[in-house]
């Protein structure tokens, strides 16, 4: 996805929320999601709500329903 976006000539900024490294930049237009397990990667709603809080644009679903996907129990 990255290197499709960067051909098209947006900037792209990866960031891995696990690692709790890097901040968003301020001019940041969208985020996409790119989950891929569970501890603070976007499936279980917390990545979605900490975007929301800070009225970021966010691709796929909100907070809540991730939170109630991945609650598989």
């Amino acid at each position: 996805m990255v290197r499709a976006l960067r051909s098209l000539g947006h900037s792209v900024f990866e960031i891995d929320p696990k690692r709790r490294t890097g901040i968003l930049p301020p001019d940041t237009d969208v985020v996409c999601l790119a989950p891929r397990c569970t501890e603070l990667t976007g499936e279980d709603g917390q990545v979605q709500r900490q975007l929301e809080k800070l009225g970021v644009i966010y691709t796929g679903c909100d907070a809540e329903s991730s939170r109630i996907a991945f609650d598989r129990c």
